[in-house]
Parts: C-alpha cells; structure tokens; sequence
C-alpha cells in the first residue's frame, strides 16, 4: 500500500501540524488512541496530534481525473450518492444510493433508490447484479450485519430514508445529470419520508405503526428481503403496545451484545444545527426510546440533541461504530464556518455522553498517488468500512477502519478535472451540473 508523504496531505493537515499537542487522558487524542508520556500514539487508520485525522491513501488517478476512486456507479453516464459495504465470506457487499434514468443528485427526493453490487476485493470492480433493495424513494443505505443476539441474527439489515413507494420519478436525464424543468416529480408515498411524523414539539399523541419506517433484512447478500417494521415507545415513554416511530433521519445503528441498539440520526429536515440525537432500542427492531427521555413538558425528548455540533457548523449524515477497546464513534459530514463541507467527528466512553471534536478527520481534497490533489465541491454522507475481524464480539458495526466511502460529487476546483459539460457549472444544483458518484479512499495502518 502507498504510503502518505507530506506533498500528498490535504491543506487542512498543514494547520493541524503546526499546532501543539499535549494529552493528560485518551480523550485527548480523540480516542483514537492511548495517551503516554503525554503524547497520543494513534490506533491504526489515525493520525495527528490528537488522533483526530483519518490516515486515508491517496488515489491512483483515473482516466478522467474527476472519477478516481469511484466505486459506483459502473458507468459514467448515471450518478449516485454514497452508501457502504458488509463483508461476507470474502466478498465485499456494496449497498448504494443510485439515481434512476441517468438522472443527477438534485432529484434525490424522486430517483434514488438502494442497490446492491459485489466484488471479491475490497476496492472493486463492484458488478451490480439488478438486485434492487428498494425502489425510489430510498437514500442513505447503510448496511449492517446482524450479531447473534436479537431478531434475524446474521441477517443484513439495510438503514435508509425513504418509504420504497415506487413513486413517480423523472425521465428526461443523461449523462448522470438533471435538465432545467418546469415541473417537479411526484413525492407521494404510502408512508412519510423517512417514516414517522415529523414534529418538533408535539409528540403527545401515539404514532401508529403503518407510520414506521420498514427496514430490508436478508439472509443472503442478495435478498430476498424481508421487512421488519421499526417500533418505539409510546407517549411518555409508554410500552404498553408497540407505536410507531418519529422521523429518524438518516438514521446508522450500533448493535451491542446483548442485542440492546443505538440509532443516531439528525432529527426533523431543518434541525442539523441542533445536533444528533440518540435513540436506544431494546434490539435492532425496537422498540426505541430516546436516550434524553422526557423534556420539561413531560414529552419524549425525541430531538433533544446527545451530540452538540453547532461549533462545527451544524452536521448530518452520521456513521456509527465501536473501535476495538469498546469505545464509541461517530462520523459525520459538518458545514464548517469560513471552510464549507468536511468530515466531523465525536467520542463517547459509554454511548451516551459525547464530544464533538475540533479536528477535521477529511477533507474535500482527494490527494492523488501523482502527488497532486483534487478538490471536490463536497463530499458526503460518510461511511467507513470497518474491518470486524478486529472490533468487539458480538457488536456490530465493530472494529479498525479499512476504508472511508462518501457521496461525492463531480463539480470539482480542479480545471484537468472538471468535466466538458460542467465547465460552466457556477454551483452543482445548477441543471446539467449534480453529477456524483459514490468514491472509496482506502484507510492506512
């Protein structure tokens, strides 16, 4: 594996090499490492003074400079947007986010839908196999593997947002881009986006459960997929029947041994400001309950944020995990002020209790094995591949990270990058100018 020389680090490292770092407890290096003799030796795949830096590979470039490190899709005239990957009898399992009718990002709401793609290495080549797992609308997939206490045990079990409603989508792409309309696609679905209502202050009132998200489990890596129905607990905290759930947006689940379930998401569209927040279920399934429990109303306290963001610029999209000493991590993407979309991280001891960290773990500069950088308008929805083989048993998702997966998309700084239809792109939800992809940088040791 390539080796990081100091030519090919993004130009957020440079500010954080010329800090001055000092740790007293393990907290101090983000723990992502063992504090000695006052200084952080960083686990395997970090760096920096405080551990608080991805140690990402750089990229061999690709024909076309834009695309290096793609994994999806496998064909350049369609985008999508970020998702993960399962391990499976040494196979990599991709689950994504893609666009129907080579339509862009910009009609996410309409065209997205989750597929699967396979490949014997970790990097690809992925070759999709027309499994769809759900129909549009879905987005965001993160898949986990089931452990073996609770429901479905050794199933894989796809997050999303979305309902899979089928519903009327646009037509009228190409090349992975979205033309100037007059009109909008249809967003009527059988359940609300995302499931579960979305009110901020008002949750006296039981949801029902044909409100709920429904969530694709299989036993095979190509389904067929089952739906479990996603329960929480009633008003006041009530378990006296099974209720539907609120909007969990963007929702990544941490399942531990005994099967008990954290599901971080970012709350209500609007509220990424106010943070993440954490729900506990009793397995995967449910029934959750918000980790805040009541507010001073005597509600649930669904949105009361457990991961303060706001000096990050307000984030979203997390990914949850658990490193090999049994301690918790989120990532995250973050709208930094005076620096616009990069990574985020934050810490927890016990899962509850969390901090934000100061330093940026990625960046939107891709470094490039010829010792040159591409810069990319934004990369998002975050997801790291975790190498289980080395996390805590019976906890998934567990382990050192082999390799980070985002949502990026094309519209770049970079002039030998840019794509000839995007030359005059001023913003990437201008029309003809959201073309993404979903790109895989592999984690260093």
């Amino acid at each position: 594996m390539v080796s990081i020389s100091s030519t090919w680090v993004p130009l957020f490292l440079g500010a954080l090499a010329a800090r001055s770092y000092g740790c007293s407890t393990d907290s101090d290096c983000s723990l992502n490492g063992v504090c000695r003799d006052g200084k952080c030796d960083c686990d395997s795949g970090w760096m920096a003074g405080d551990c608080g830096v991805l140690r990402l590979s750089p990229l061999p470039p690709a024909s076309e400079r834009v695309y290096s490190g793609a994994i999806w899709p496998n064909s350049t005239l369609s985008s999508s947007w970020g998702g993960n990957i399962v391990q499976i009898d040494g196979h990599s399992e991709l689950y994504v986010s893609e666009f129907t009718h080579h339509c862009g990002l910009s009609t996410w709401q309409s065209n997205s839908r989750v597929v699967h793609a396979t490949a014997s290495q970790l990097d690809g080549p992925f070759i999709g196999d027309s499994n769809v797992v759900l129909p549009p609308f879905a987005h965001n997939a993160n898949p986990i593997t089931i452990p073996a206490c609770g429901p479905n045990p050794g199933h894989i079990a796809v997050f999303h947002v979305g309902d899979g409603d089928g519903r009327t989508q646009r037509v009228d792409c190409h090349n992975g881009t979205t033309p100037p309309s007059t009109r909008s696609a249809s967003r009527h679905g059988r359940r609300e986006t995302g499931g579960g209502q979305c009110k901020k202050t008002d949750f006296s009132a039981p949801i029902p459960l044909n409100k709920s998200i429904r969530i694709p489990h299989s036993s095979s890596p190509r389904g067929p997929w089952a739906e479990a129905v996603q329960s929480c607990v009633g008003p006041g905290l009530s378990t006296s029947e099974s209720f539907g759930c609120p909007h969990f947006s963007n929702a990544a689940v941490l399942v531990l041994a005994n099967g008990t379930t954290l599901l971080l998401h970012s709350g209500c569209p609007g509220s990424q400001s106010n943070g993440f927040n954490v729900a506990i279920g009793e397995t995967w399934q449910g029934p959750y309950r918000p980790a805040m429990g009541l507010d001073a109303r005597g509600q649930n306290a669904w949105y009361s944020p457990s991961i303060n963001t706001s000096a990050a610029g307000g984030c979203t999209d997390p990914f949850i995990w658990m490193d090999p000493r049994g301690r918790f991590h989120a990532l995250f993407h973050c709208h930094w002020p005076n620096q616009g979309d990069r990574g985020g991280h934050a810490f927890s001891e016990d899962g509850l209790s969390w901090t934000t960290s100061m330093t940026i773990p990625f960046g939107a500069a891709v470094p490039l094995t010829d010792q040159t950088n591409v810069t990319y308008e934004a990369r998002q929805r975050p997801h790291l591949v975790i190498d289980q083989s080395t996390g805590v048993a019976g906890v998934s998702p567990s382990g050192s990270p082999l390799a980070l997966i985002t949502g990026t998309k094309a519209l770049n700084k970079d002039p030998n990058a840019q794509l000839p239809w995007m030359t005059g792109c001023k913003s990437d939800m201008e029309p003809n100018c959201d073309k993404s992809f979903t790109q895989m940088q592999l984690i260093e040791k």
